[in-house]
């Protein structure tokens, strides 16, 4: 929990005077310590059986936008060719 707490930067005064803004994004750039903290949420707000869908299994939860490139299991889409018109007034 501490080191939840730590990766949560707090900006005061932002965006205007008497608001604390949470910054996250330390905390998605992680994605052990961030898959930690959806763990521990979803203990606290889905306890038990019969949880609704939006408490999935951890390991249909997904990983966080951090630019990093992603591994895949799946081939990549080939780019499609354009295809050239023809010009039917000019003869070859």
């Amino acid at each position: 929990m501490e080191q939840i707490k730590a990766a949560i930067r707090n900006i005061p005064d932002f965006p205007k005077p008497g608001i604390q803004f949470k910054d996250i994004t330390s905390l998605l750039a992680d994605g052990e310590l961030f898959h930690r903290t959806i763990d521990l949420l979803a203990a606290r707000l889905c306890p038990g059986p019969g949880a609704p869908a939006s408490c999935a299994s951890p390991a249909s939860r997904p990983t966080p936008a951090t630019g990093k490139p992603t591994t895949s299991n799946t081939a990549p889409t080939p780019l499609r060719s354009t295809p050239t018109l023809s010009n039917p007034a000019k003869k070859s």
